[in-house]
């Protein structure tokens, strides 16, 4: 499954939900990442800063518009994740449309 949580207006708390809905996701078992693909790499810092005793949520980065789909692919594919999070970034509009082409 991949789930982005994407909203055009910053703010908004997309990237809480993409980190809670990991949460949710890697206490069920599943093997689940996020994909920051916000500038500010937020979600790269609540990785850094998680400690050993709570699940480990992978997190990889990469805001190129025309790389990101491919990033989500192959960890998808390649990397055998159950569940893809894409934190996206306000204003992602180049971006979306790239991950749902």
């Amino acid at each position: 499954m991949i789930l982005a949580s994407i909203n055009h207006k910053g703010g908004t708390g997309k990237t809480v939900i993409a980190q809670n809905l990991g949460v949710c996701y890697a206490t069920t078992g599943a093997k689940v990442c996020i994909v920051d693909a916000d500038t500010s790499q937020n979600s790269m810092r609540w990785f850094d800063a998680r400690g050993d005793k709570e699940p480990r949520i992978p997190v990889f980065y990469n805001s190129n518009h025309r790389t990101i789909r491919r990033t989500v692919e192959d960890l998808y594919n390649n990397e055998d994740y159950d569940t893809i999070i894409i934190d996206s970034p306000p204003s992602l509009e180049k971006s979306a449309g790239k991950l749902s082409a």
